[in-house]
C-alpha cells in the first residue's frame, strides 16, 4: 500500500533543564592527600588535592523506558532523572590554602564535556563556608568554564567546608548517547577531575529486580513480553537496551543459555559485557544478526540471578526508489524489515542543510514493508538533495536512506531534434546518426567556430570535411570531431541533430565492406544484439561520447569480440566494425513520425 505524506513543520519543544550543582570544599592538610596532581609541590602555594563526585550523584538519565516492569529510574537513590527536575550533583573538593599564599586566586571548573552534550551553567551562588558573605568574592561564567575568584588572605579558615550551588540548564534536546563525562577542577598549578555518567534511556529498561529466574532453576516454559512482566523480555535486534543495577560500578553480562530436556536452565558463553562505572546504569546496543531462536540472559550483580531475553530480528532498511527525480513526479520511500506485526514507523525527511522538511507516520504491512509517496513540489521543498531517517516505534531503531536529488521538471521538445555538447578538451568524439536527418553538416555544427575538425571515414581512411554546406549524411553514417582544446576558443561545441520523419516503410541500412567500417549503432542495446550480423567479428569503441542532458550515456568499452562480454552501444556514437566479408547492417527506424515513436524504436531512455 502506498501512503501519501502530509507535510509538517517540525517543532519540537525546547525544554530547559536546570541542574543544581552543590560543591563542598573541604580544606585538608597536604599530608592527607593521595590523589593530587601538582605541577610543582611548593608548600607556599595553595593546592587542589582531590575532586570527588558524591557516590549518589554519579548518574543522570534523560527519560524513562517505554517497556519495563521494575524500572526505578530517578526514584533510586543513586540515579537522578532530568525528567524529575533539577539534578543536584555534589562535588567534594579537597584544598590546601596556605597562609603565605595571599592574594587573588581562582577555582576553575572546566565543564567542556558537559557542554558537548548540551549542558551549560545558568547561575552560580556561594553558600555556607569561609567565602560566604565576603564582598570581594567574584563568580563568573564563560564558555566551557566556571570560575570562583577569591582573596585567600581574607579566608579565615584554611581547612573548612565551602558550599557552592551551580544551576545548570540544557537548552535543547539531549543526545541519544551513553557517555562518561568529566568535570575538571583547577587551582593554581594543580588539577584533578572526577566523572559522572549521562545515559539516554532506551525504549526497553531492565532493572536488577526484574530477575525472577536463577541459573540451575527448572522451568516448564519461559513467557517473554515487551514489558518483561514475567521476568523475561522480548527485544528487537538493533535496539538500545538500558540496564539499571542496584549499586554503582557493577558488571552487566549478556550470556547464552539453554534449557535441558528436563527444563533446567544452563548458562553458556558470554556474548557481551559492560561495566556501569561510575554509576548503576549502562546501555547495550543489541546486534541485529540473531534469529528468533537465539535466547540470551542478562546477569546484573548476583551472577546466579538472570533475566532471559528473546531476540527478534528487525533488519530495518530504508531506500529512495530513485537517485534523481523531477519535482512534480512521485518520489517513493521504500522501507523493508523483518517485523511482521504491523508496527508504526516514523519517517523524517532532511534537506541538504539537515533541516527537517517532512515527518510522516505509517505502519509496516504484513510483509514488514511500507512505502511512502511524496510529491517534492508539494510535500518537500521542491528541487534539492534529500535523505530520510525512519524510526521503528517499538524499538527506537533507526535507518538512514540513500540520498536523492530532486530537479526542476525537464522541458522536452516535442519535435525530432536532439542537442549534444562536445567539450573542447583536446579529445576526439564520435557522432552517430541512426536515421535520416534534415539539412547538412552546417545545420548540425557551426562551420565558423574555431577549435575542431570534422572527419568522415572514406575507403579505409579519414577525410577532413571543409565544406559543411554540401556535406550530407545517410542513416547509420557516423563522423568524428577532433577538438583542439586551445586557449581563446569556445569551451564546447554544440551538435544539433534533426531527424526527418521516418515515414519510409523500409529502415535504413549500411553496406559494410570486407574489413573495417565506421558506422553508427542502429539503436541502444548490447553489442552482440545490435552488431551481431553475419560475418561481423570485432567492434571497437575508440572515441568519446557526445554529452546530453536528456539521453542516457553508455560506457566506452574499447574492444569487443562478437559473442563475448556484455557491453552497451549508443545510436549517437560511431563504432569501428570489422566484417570478414561484405555485409549489410540494418537500421531500425521505420514509420517513426513522432518523438515518442522514434525514441521507442531507438531504445532511448530519458535520463534526469
Amino acid at each position: 500500500m502506498t501512503h501519501r505524506s502530509r507535510k509538517q513543520s517540525p517543532s519540537r519543544p525546547v525544554t530547559a533543564v536546570i541542574l543544581s550543582l552543590l560543591v563542598i570544599l573541604s580544606m585538608l592538610s597536604v599530608s592527607s592527600f593521595t590523589g593530587a596532581v601538582a605541577a610543582a609541590n611548593h608548600v607556599d602555594e595553595s593546592e587542589l588535592l582531590d575532586v570527588e563526585i558524591d557516590s549518589d550523584d554519579r548518574t543522570v538519565i534523560d527519560g524513562n523506558p517505554t517497556y519495563s516492569t521494575e524500572w526505578e529510574g530517578g526514584n533510586a537513590s543513586n540515579v537522578q532523572s532530568l525528567n524529575d527536575g533539577p539534578y543536584n550533583q555534589r562535588l567534594i573538593l579537597e584544598l590546601n590554602i596556605t597562609s603565605s599564599d595571599a592574594g587573588q586566586q581562582e577555582i576553575i571548573l572546566n565543564y567542556s564535556e558537559s557542554e558537548e552534550i548540551g549542558i551549560k551553567p545558568d547561575n552560580v551562588s556561594v553558600g555556607s563556608g569561609p567565602l560566604s558573605g565576603q564582598s570581594d568574592t567574584i563568580i563568573r561564567t564563560a564558555e566551557q568554564e566556571v570560575a570562583i575568584q577569591f582573596d585567600s588572605g581574607d579566608v579565615s579558615a584554611k581547612s573548612a567546608t565551602q558550599n557552592l550551588t551551580i544551576d545548570w540548564i540544557a537548552p535543547g534536546e539531549l543526545p541519544e548517547t551513553d557517555e562518561i563525562i568529566s568535570h575538571e577542577i583547577t587551582l593554581k598549578n594543580t588539577t584533578d577531575d572526577d566523572y559522572y555518567r549521562f545515559t539516554n534511556v532506551g525504549l526497553t529498561g531492565i532493572h536488577h529486580n526484574d530477575s525472577k529466574y536463577k541459573s540451575g532453576d527448572t522451568v516448564s516454559s519461559i513467557t517473554y513480553s515487551r514489558n518483561g512482566d514475567n521476568g523475561a523480555f522480548r527485544v528487537w535486534g538493533g535496539q538500545t537496551l538500558t540496564v539499571q543495577a542496584e549499586n554503582n560500578s557493577k558488571v552487566v553480562s549478556i550470556r547464552e543459555f539453554e534449557t535441558t530436556s528436563g527444563g533446567e536452565i544452563i548458562l553458556g558463553d558470554i556474548v557481551d559485557r559492560m561495566g556501569t562505572v561510575p554509576g548503576p546504569t549502562a546501555n547495550f546496543e543489541i546486534a541485529d544478526d540473531l534469529n528468533s531462536t537465539k535466547e540470551r540472559v542478562v546477569q546484573i550483580e548476583d551472577p546466579t540471578n538472570i533475566i532471559p531475553l528473546q531476540f527478534q530480528p528487525l533488519n530495518l532498511e530504508t531506500n529512495w526508489s530513485t537517485d534523481k527525480i523531477e519535482s512534480d513526479d512521485s518520489l517513493v520511500l521504500d522501507v523493508n524489515s523483518a517485523d511482521l506485526t504491523g508496527t508504526d514507523i516514523n519517517a523524517t525527511i532532511f534537506d541538504s542543510n539537515q533541516t527537517v522538511v517532512n515527518t510522516t507516520t505509517t505502519s509496516l504491512n504484513a510483509s514488514g514493508d511500507a512505502s511512502i509517496a511524496y510529491t517534492p513540489d508539494r510535500d518537500l521543498n521542491g528541487p534539492g538533495e534529500y535523505q530520510a531517517v525512519v524510526e521503528h516505534n517499538q524499538s527506537g531503531v533507526t535507518s538512514m536512506s540513500n540520498s536523492t536529488t530532486v530537479i526542476e521538471p525537464l522541458t522536452i521538445p516535442d519535435n525530432l531534434s536532439y542537442s549534444f555538447e562536445i567539450p573542447n578538451d583536446g579529445e576526439v568524439y564520435s557522432v552517430g546518426l541512426p536515421g535520416a536527418t534534415n539539412g547538412t553538416l552546417a545545420d548540425m555544427m557551426d562551420p565558423d567556430a574555431e577549435g575542431y575538425t570534422v572527419y568522415t571515414w572514406d575507403n579505409g581512411d579519414w577525410s577532413a570535411i571543409t565544406d559543411f554546406e554540401s556535406q550530407t549524411f545517410e542513416g547509420l553514417d557516423a563522423f568524428i570531431v577532433a577538438t583542439e582544446g586551445g586557449q581563446n576558443q569556445p569551451d564546447s561545441f554544440s551538435v544539433d541533430i534533426e531527424f526527418t520523419e521516418q515515414s519510409a516503410a523500409t529502415p535504413p541500412q549500411a553496406d559494410l565492406d570486407e574489413g573495417w567500417n565506421f558506422v553508427s549503432a542502429p539503436k541502444f542495446g548490447d553489442v552482440d544484439t545490435v552488431f551481431g550480423i553475419s560475418d561481423a567479428f570485432l567492434v571497437l569503441d575508440r572515441f568519446n561520447e557526445p554529452q546530453s542532458e536528456l539521453i542516457q550515456s553508455v560506457d566506452q568499452f574499447g574492444t569487443h569480440y562478437i559473442g563475448e562480454d556484455d557491453n552497451q552501444v549508443s545510436p549517437f556514437k560511431g563504432y569501428f566494425v570489422f566484417v570478414e566479408d561484405d555485409a549489410t547492417l540494418p537500421g531500425v527506424l521505420s514509420g517513426a513520425e513522432t518523438r515518442d515513436e522514434l525514441e521507442e524504436q531507438l531504445g532511448i531512455i530519458i535520463q534526469l
